[in-house]
């Protein structure tokens, strides 16, 4: 038995420490660690990407100079003062448009229209003119402009009731609004309303036309017209 006592000696001490240990120490030893080392997640499962910011673009102002553009478009009209009617005519024309400035252009066109004229007549119709066009809008898609113009109409009538040659001249002056739908740069959509006032130029035997007041000759005459076509720009 007292063999070994020298090791009872050296446990007992340990074993009291252990048993008689503060309640305090214990409480002040840091708990064991909880918290979960960070893993890298596979690709179908990865953290996406911010998005960029989105910046706003306006959509572009269709306020342009020094352009150039052919016009093509379709008309009909009526003119004159009549006996019997009032005339009614259609043609087609082509324009060469030249803007210096967003709110204005130049014109210059030509335009073929034939038809019955008021006492029923086959007429036709050759003229040259040139238009000034004043926009009011040209930072807009959608133009609203008004149009003032000149021509030189050469008219040829044939038919029994006409007093006179059969070749006519006039100088024409007209006026109306318009209305331009620029779907892109390099492409418009135009119509226009326009009121016209003629007079004879050539000379010759007045007109068969008649004032609708007091009936009598005359070689002033007028009419309306209605136009709408599309205008290439480069």
């Amino acid at each position: 038995m007292f063999r070994y006592r020298p090791l009872c000696i050296a446990v007992v001490p340990v074993a009291a420490a252990v048993l008689f240990a503060s309640p305090r120490a214990l409480a002040d030893s840091p708990p064991p660690s909880s918290v979960t080392p960070p893993t890298t997640l596979p690709p179908p499962f990865a953290t996406p990407m911010a998005p960029p910011i989105y910046a706003y673009t306006p959509r572009p102002a269709y306020e342009n100079a020094n352009e150039f553009g052919i016009q093509l478009h379709l008309s009909g009209g009526l003119v004159g003062a009549a006996r019997r009617g009032t005339s009614t005519m259609g043609g087609v024309g082509v324009g060469f448009r030249y803007k210096p400035i967003p709110y204005f252009g130049a014109e210059a066109e030509v335009n073929f229209a034939g038809g019955a004229d008021s006492d029923g007549d086959s007429r036709s119709e050759i003229s040259a003119g040139l238009n000034a066009i004043a926009t009011l809008n040209p930072r807009a898609r959608a133009q609203l402009y008004f149009v003032f113009g000149i021509d030189y109409i050469d008219v040829n009538v044939r038919g029994g009731d006409f007093v006179g040659k059969t070749n006519l001249k006039y100088v024409s002056g007209s006026f109306g609004p318009g209305f331009e739908f620029r779907v892109n740069k390099g492409f418009s959509i135009v119509s226009d309303f326009r009121a016209s006032v003629r007079s004879r130029i050539d000379g010759a035997d007045v007109d068969y036309s008649r004032q609708l007041t007091h009936n009598a000759p005359t070689n002033v005459s007028g009419g309306v017209a209605l136009r709408a076509g599309v205008v290439f720009y480069f």
